[in-house]
């Protein structure tokens, strides 16, 4: 199967890239096209944003689609509402330390660093977790019958989350996640990685995720949970029974 990764950051589609090539030989990765559009992230949660860009995608290319958010959480940083931050305001976390709006441009690495760094300045915990949802969205030609599907969704924890309308069938939307847990470090460590992977502590490595490997990182890093989880999931399924191609694009549905 061929997935089109909607996203233009690099590091992820580098990191998307090595864990499927190891996980999912069959699945092939490609690029989402130079001219497709821009999605703004302004959901509530992960999952929104990334059913939203594969949404998108999926009505520029057609064709199954894959589309991830993530994001660090540090639940002793809360807004009035009981939102943990940085959360789905990851990218531009710094801007919204400074009471800007939550949709705009991303600020730096190293801006949202110090903001994070000074929302830990009284003292509260730092105990954190990054998270990493994905969005699988698969025209209905693709797939085999329903009930291998909830099969292979039962046995991989690949929840079908949507089924979306197209003219003559329809497109099913899966969804799953991954976690790892650590703690926001007073000091940055390590030379690979990006954000805030350089103050990101995992105690079972004894490391930031910036000093370890790609090989290790992707071993134990929130992305690679969810991408396992996928691996499993599309090798799981059975191939299709034909039934044509189809061009057809959503109508509707939720993101």
């Amino acid at each position: 199967m061929q997935l089109v990764l909607a996203s233009r950051n690099r590091h992820k589609a580098l990191e998307v890239g090595q864990i499927l090539a190891t996980l999912a030989p069959d699945v092939s990765v490609v690029p989402l096209a130079d001219d497709a559009p821009d999605v703004v992230e302004d959901q509530k949660s992960f999952f929104g944003n990334a059913a939203k860009k594969a949404l998108s995608a999926f009505q520029h290319h057609g064709g199954a689609v894959l589309a991830d958010d993530s994001g660090l959480v540090v639940p002793s940083i809360e807004r009035d509402d009981g939102e943990s931050l940085p959360g789905v305001h990851s990218a531009r976390f710094a801007a919204v330390f400074q009471g800007l709006e939550d949709v705009g441009p991303n600020t730096s690495d190293a801006e949202n660093n110090v903001a994070l760094q000074a929302a830990l300045s009284d003292g509260r915990d730092r105990s954190a977790y990054f998270e990493c949802n994905l969005a699988l969205l698969i025209p209905h030609h693709l797939l085999p019958a329903q009930d291998l599907i909830l099969a292979a969704s039962q046995a991989t924890g690949v929840l079908l989350r949507a089924v979306l309308p197209v003219d003559g069938g329809h497109a099913l939307l899966f969804g799953t996640e991954g976690r790892v847990h650590g703690r926001i470090t007073l000091a940055p460590s390590g030379e690979s990685g990006f954000g805030y992977d350089p103050y990101f502590w995992i105690d079972e490595q004894g490391a930031t995720s910036a000093a370890l490997s790609p090989e290790q990182k992707n071993a134990v890093s929130h992305r690679g949970v969810a991408l396992r989880k996928l691996a499993a999931f599309l090798a799981a399924l059975p191939a299709p029974t034909p039934k044509g191609p189809s061009n057809h694009h959503p109508t509707g549905g939720d993101s």
